[in-house]
């Protein structure tokens, strides 16, 4: 597996410090995973965050998230590919 930059879109909100987000995404069976990211992993106006792209598979894509997320179901997940965005 090969990984690539690129972009997914989440819902980002303001994070409980100051060099943080709450960025909230969803994969393609819609389970929500939630994390708080460093602002640079972050683009607040486009409202996504920085993965890994690990594998395309069909009209969806396997992505390594920056940080596990709360629901601690790993950092790959599936995603619908029309969210990613190559960097």
């Amino acid at each position: 597996m090969s990984m690539e930059p690129g972009w997914l879109t989440c819902k980002i909100s303001d994070g409980m410090f100051p060099e943080e987000y709450a960025v909230s995404c969803t994969s393609s069976d819609n389970n929500t995973y939630s994390f708080f990211a460093y602002k640079g992993l972050v683009n607040y106006d486009a409202q996504s965050v920085k993965v890994n792209i690990l594998e395309w598979i069909d009209d969806h894509c396997l992505v390594n998230l920056p940080v596990t997320p709360f629901e601690n179901h790993g950092r790959t997940i599936i995603v619908n590919k029309n969210l990613i965005t190559a960097a």
